[in-house]
């Protein structure tokens, strides 16, 4: 996800929940690669586990917003 990409403010009661949509999971796979290859090697258990454990719509776009902030943040460090 680039940076300034627009989400639905899941955590707003703006996003109804249901199921995951095919495309949604798409983009729910490119964000959990993307902050996969952003942690240590230490942390990347926990990272796959919080991403299968993501059950709906709601949770997969929190997910996908806590993904953007941390690329964000990575991309504001010196060198990053």
């Amino acid at each position: 996800m680039a940076a300034g990409v627009l989400l639905p403010q899941a955590d707003r009661g703006e996003v109804q929940p249901g199921p995951i949509e095919p495309t949604l999971r798409g983009w729910l796979h490119v964000a959990f690669l993307r902050h996969y290859r952003l942690v240590s090697e230490a942390e990347r258990e926990s990272v796959k586990q919080n991403f299968l454990n993501i059950r709906d719509r709601v949770e997969a776009l929190k997910y996908m917003k806590q993904v953007n902030t941390i690329i964000v943040g990575s991309k504001k460090k010196p060198g990053g």
